[in-house]
């Protein structure tokens, strides 16, 4: 017996967003790591060289999770869509015309 399109074979299963035991664990661990204060003096002096790694970002955010990033924007990007798309369409006819002749 097949599963049926759209269903799970295994409905009951884990949900989403649940936090697996490794993931717990990493996570656990790279905050012992970065709240080590000889490990905050090394970094401290790495930042100030310029040396710093950027696996030393991604234990971050393995720690505390990705910040989230906001843009702002205010009115229209100088884009009219609707109306590059109708020009768009009307140029496609225009050719097609313009081939069948």
């Amino acid at each position: 017996m097949g599963f049926q399109p759209g269903q799970s074979g295994n409905p009951k299963g884990r949900p989403k967003g649940l936090k697996t035991q490794r993931k717990i664990a990493i996570e656990q661990r790279a905050r012992e790591l970065l709240e080590a204060p000889d490990y905050q003096a090394q970094l401290a002096e790495r930042l100030r060289d310029g040396t710093a790694p950027h696996m030393e970002t991604l234990l971050h955010y393995y720690a505390y999770g990705k910040p989230v990033e906001r843009v702002e924007h205010s009115g229209t990007v100088g884009l009219d869509l609707p109306t590059r798309l109708s020009e768009a369409k009307e140029r496609a006819r225009a050719r097609r015309l313009e081939l069948s002749a």
